[in-house]
């Protein structure tokens, strides 16, 4: 039985059953990763189109768009309030880079901030374009940011898809094991 465990924990990974990939702590400042004055959060993530991206990030985690009482976690300042931290009733939305989104969201870009995707809290998307992943605060005033996130970002690539004849050549060989293991034990004296 352990041998036969052994070839399935080989063979599973060979036939497209992908592991966990391990996720990618990466913070993301406020005012340093600003889409209007700062640079790119670098993720040293390489993106290609049809990798299974996931991004969270805490949503007790909170950052400020600024002075008065505009803080919020990485959904942004919106309506409901998303996290405990948003006492504010200001909200709004941004525009820059193709994307329209909430003031102090969350979000992404794969051609170093020319373009934007809202990543948010909660972020599982197979991706259609490809480039090196940097993350950012969205906003159009840096200079009275503060604070900021911690986000998880796994790149889970292409979810190999077993073709249904090697599903069957591995079922086949399994078989075949267990047949001969039945047939060793008979033989036994």
């Amino acid at each position: 039985m352990k041998k036969i465990l052994a070839s399935l924990a080989i063979a599973l990974p060979l036939v497209g059953f992908s592991l966990q990939a391990a996720a990618v702590p990466v913070t993301v400042f406020a005012q340093a990763n600003s889409t209007s004055g700062g640079v790119g959060a670098a993720t040293g993530i390489n993106v290609s189109s049809g990798d299974d991206l996931w991004i969270t990030v805490d949503s007790a985690d909170c950052w400020s768009a600024g002075t008065g009482n505009r803080t919020t976690n990485a959904d942004g300042l919106v309506t409901p309030k998303p996290a405990s931290c948003q006492t504010s009733d200001w909200v709004g939305d941004h525009t820059q880079g193709g994307l329209t989104a909430p003031f102090a969201s969350l979000v992404g870009s794969l051609d170093t901030g020319a373009s934007f995707f809202l990543i948010g809290t909660h972020f599982n998307q197979t991706m259609t374009q490809a480039g090196l992943l940097t993350l950012y605060f969205f906003d159009s005033n840096s200079g009275d940011n503060r604070d900021a996130v911690l986000a998880e970002v796994v790149n889970h690539g292409q979810r190999a898809v077993p073709e249904p004849g090697t599903v069957a050549l591995l079922g086949l060989s399994l078989a075949g094991m267990g047949l001969l293991r039945r047939r060793r034990v008979n033989q036994a004296p």
